[in-house]
């Protein structure tokens, strides 16, 4: 299963898709990235992702969000 990441640190948000989450010690989680953040879809309104290299990504700190992600990469 994919999920749409977000992370927001002061006034900046990190938008990834990841796979198989591991939580860490209290709000902490590692996962796999596999998909970027392309861009915005005028039409849709929309964030358009594309695949990327699987590379490890841990999110802690800051506050951050999982969604279920069913788009396309």
């Amino acid at each position: 299963m994919r999920y749409l990441l977000t992370l927001h640190a002061g006034n900046s948000s990190v938008f990834i898709i990841v796979e198989n989450p591991r939580f860490k010690k209290k709000g902490v989680v590692k996962a796999t990235q596999v998909g970027k953040l392309e861009g915005f879809d005028e039409k849709s309104h929309e964030l358009v992702f594309t695949a990327c290299e699987p590379i490890e990504f841990i999110a802690g700190g800051g506050p951050w969000t999982m969604t279920e992600y069913k788009g396309t990469l």
